[in-house]
């Protein structure tokens, strides 16, 4: 058996090692809630500092201040105009494009009613449903001069010869 002072003795370091695990949590919670204060002040100085980017809650500023302030607020507005007008040019080449792909199958469309008008056969040409001239009039059963007549009939004559005009076709 166990003497006194051993039981004692067992019971002090017992009573140890509790006594540390019990501080040991308090510890974590202390750092959680140190934490928590701190990322609680941080998130109300951004909110605060967000105000005064927007215009609020600038009474309290100093003339430093409010110049620190307006060097960062300017130097934003140039990188969101910079941003704007890279993508209106981006916007504008892809239109210009997209005009000159237009521009050129106007022309290809243009040589293709003259063609018709001055009624040459085409080189194996058909009108399709949307109106437009594609290749090999004998794939969908028309004869060329259904396309002639389809094509003729919605323009009143022969376009004119003027490259730069814009001209427009009214398919039926």
């Amino acid at each position: 058996m166990y003497t006194m002072p051993e039981i004692l003795g067992r019971y002090k370091v017992h009573s140890d090692k509790s006594r540390d695990k019990v501080d040991e949590p308090s510890l974590n919670l202390q750092l959680v809630e140190n934490d928590d204060v701190r990322l609680s002040k941080q998130i109300n100085d951004k909110n605060h500092e967000l105000r005064q980017l927007s215009g609020h809650d600038l009474q309290g500023l100093t003339i430093d201040e409010l110049e620190k302030l307006e060097n960062l607020l300017q130097g934003g507005l140039e990188r969101v105009i910079k941003t704007k007008d890279e993508k209106i040019g981006n916007e504008i080449f892809n239109l210009q494009m997209k005009g000159a792909k237009l521009m050129e199958e106007n022309k290809l469309l243009k040589e293709q009613m003259t063609i018709l008008s001055n009624g040459k056969k085409p080189p194996s040409m058909r009108a399709t449903d949307a109106g437009n001239l594609t290749s090999n009039p004998e794939d969908q059963g028309q004869s060329s001069e259904s396309v002639t007549t389809n094509v003729c009939s919605c323009n009143s004559g022969p376009p004119p010869e003027d490259d730069d005009s814009i001209t427009s076709l009214k398919l039926g």
